[in-house]
């Protein structure tokens, strides 16, 4: 059984994966949410993460196929509602610094569970690029709880299932057993907050 502990100069700010979107935010959040995309390699590729593949139907479209079997930390299966769910968040300004995002999009359409099609207001061809970076929500546990908890407790996909945070002291994270890209071979990890 191992474990690490990291010491990090700069503590998150919040665990809403939306509600932050500095450097040092995306990076704790990275643990416990996946996007539909991911970077992979010291190049930085872009690679299949939530979304098996996508493709840029016209200058507006885009149409992403989602990984089936993905659970949430809770149980919740993933699926097209809570990408759509994700998306639409981004535009409320109340829970999101990803409003340009959010903005850009005109309709969100989910023609069944595991496809999702997005049409941007106009055309952007970076859209995909950005996609390892906006982290997809259980839309289930996401409105049922209050914006206190969603902050705090994060309820993903991730590698990492969230167990304790202290601000301004440490993060205490455990392996998903059952991440869709494997269990991490690291089962315990702090991150202590140094100043």
């Amino acid at each position: 059984d191992s474990s690490i502990v990291i010491g990090l100069d700069v503590a998150p700010r919040m665990m809403n994966p939306h509600g932050d979107d500095s450097d040092a935010g995306l990076q704790f959040m990275a643990n416990f949410f996946d996007g539909l995309l991911q970077r992979k390699g010291p190049e930085g590729t872009l690679a299949p993460a939530l979304a098996l593949r996508y493709e840029r139907l016209d200058m507006l479209t885009w149409k992403f196929y989602l990984r089936q079997g993905v659970k949430f930390h809770n149980g919740n299966s993933f699926n097209a509602a809570d990408v759509k769910f994700s998306f639409e968040r981004l535009a409320n300004p109340d829970v999101s610094e990803f409003i340009n995002t959010g903005k850009s999009i005109d309709t969100i359409e989910t023609p069944d569970d595991y496809t999702v099609v997005i049409k941007t207001k106009t055309p952007n061809p970076w859209f995909a690029n950005n996609m390892h970076q906006v982290f997809m929500m259980d839309k289930e546990s996401t409105e049922r709880r209050d914006l206190g908890e969603v902050d705090t407790k994060p309820i993903g996909t991730g590698a990492y299932k969230f167990v304790e945070w202290v601000k301004g002291s440490h993060l205490k994270l455990e392996a998903n057993e059952d991440y869709w890209e494997g269990a991490p071979p690291v089962k315990q990890l702090e991150e202590r907050h140094i100043t």
